[in-house]
C-alpha cells in the first residue's frame, strides 16, 4: 500500500486502509507521516481533513487538530471521523464545556454510522466525567450501551471501559458487569484483535468470573508461545495477570505486571483519550490511556 500511494498519492481509499492498518497497530507516527505527505493532493476535502485531524491529536498538536476537526465539520456535517477528532482533540486540552457543548448538535446529523454514533455518545460521556459529572457519565452508559448489550466488539470495548472507568471513581456498578461478562465468555476463540482480547479480561476479571478469566489467560499464554511478534507473550499477558491482580485487589501484583508495560500498551492497538493535567485525580484515572487499574468488583 505504500508503494501503491507513492505512485498513485489520490488514491484516499487505499490511504484510508493503510491508515486503519496502523490505527490497529499503534502505529501513530506513522500515520501523522502518511497524511502530512498527501494532504497536498487533497485540497479542501473533509475527509482528508478528518482523517489528518485525528492523528495531529495522537502527536499532542491538539490546537491544529481542533481546528482542522472544525473545518472538516463544516464542509461536511456527517463525517464522523473528523467529529471523532474533534472529540478526542477537545478532551486533550480539558476543553470538557466545549465539548458537552459542540458534540450534541454534531453528533446529531450522523444517522448512518451503526455503533460509530455510540462510539460518539461514548466520548461525550467521558467528557461528563471529565467535568466530574460521574452521574450523567452512568446514566450515558445504562442508556447507550446497557439497554441492548452488544457483542459487536466497538460497543463491546466502550461498554466495558466505561464500567471500568465508574469503578474507578467509587461507583458500585457490580451488577453491571453481568452481560458484558457473558458476551466475553462467548467470544474466547475471537480474539484476533489483542486490543480486543485486553476489553475481555477486563470483564471477566471486574464481573468476578474468574474460571473463565483463567482460561481465557491460559489460551492467551498458548498463544504466546506461537505469536512470531512477541506482544501476546511480552505486552498482552503482562497485562491481563495485572488486570486480575488489581481485581483481585492484589494491587503489588497489579504494579509489578502493569508498570513495566506504560510505554508498550499502545502498541496493542488504537488507545483511549488519555487524561489532561487540569482534571482531578479521580477524574484522571477515570479517563486514562490504555486499561488502568481499578477497584475490585466483588
Amino acid at each position: 500500500m505504500r508503494e501503491h500511494l507513492a505512485d498513485y498519492p489520490r488514491d484516499l481509499l487505499v490511504f484510508q486502509r493503510l491508515y486503519f492498518v496502523w490505527f490497529w497497530q499503534g502505529k501513530f507516527p506513522e500515520m501523522l507521516a502518511l497524511a502530512d505527505a498527501l494532504t497536498r493532493y487533497h485540497p479542501g476535502s473533509s475527509f482528508m481533513l478528518g482523517l489528518h485531524a485525528f492523528v495531529l491529536e495522537q502527536a499532542g498538536r491538539c490546537d491544529e487538530a481542533v481546528r482542522m476537526a472544525l473545518v472538516a465539520n463544516q464542509k461536511n456535517p456527517r463525517d464522523a471521523w473528523a467529529i471523532h477528532a474533534l472529540a478526542h482533540g477537545l478532551y486533550e486540552m480539558a476543553a470538557f464545556d466545549t465539548g458537552i457543548t459542540r458534540l450534541p448538535p454534531a453528533i446529531e446529523p450522523c444517522t448512518h454510522l451503526g455503533w460509530f454514533k455510540n462510539h460518539l455518545l461514548w466520548h461525550l460521556a467521558l467528557m461528563h466525567m471529565g467535568r466530574g459529572e460521574y452521574d450523567v457519565a452512568s446514566d450515558f452508559g445504562r442508556r447507550v450501551f446497557e439497554g441492548a448489550p452488544s457483542s459487536i466488539p466497538g460497543d463491546l470495548h466502550d461498554s466495558i471501559s466505561l464500567l471500568w472507568r465508574l469503578e474507578l471513581l467509587g461507583r458500585d456498578v457490580g451488577e453491571r458487569w453481568k452481560p458484558f461478562a457473558r458476551i466475553a465468555g462467548e467470544r474466547l476463540d475471537r480474539q484476533a484483535l489483542l486490543f480486543h482480547a485486553a476489553h475481555l479480561a477486563m470483564a471477566l476479571a471486574a464481573s468476578g468470573d474468574w474460571t473463565t478469566a483463567e482460561r481465557q489467560l491460559g489460551m492467551l499464554r498458548e498463544r504466546g508461545g506461537r505469536d512470531r511478534t512477541g506482544l501476546v507473550r511480552d505486552v498482552l499477558v503482562p497485562l491481563v495477570e495485572g488486570i486480575h491482580g488489581f481485581a483481585a485487589r492484589d494491587y503489588r501484583r497489579a504494579i509489578e505486571r502493569i508498570e513495566p508495560l506504560t510505554s508498550r500498551i499502545v502498541e496493542l492497538g488504537v488507545v483511549a483519550p488519555s487524561a489532561t493535567s487540569s482534571t482531578t485525580r479521580s477524574s484522571r484515572r477515570a479517563s486514562g490511556r490504555g486499561y488502568g487499574p481499578r477497584r475490585a468488583a466483588s
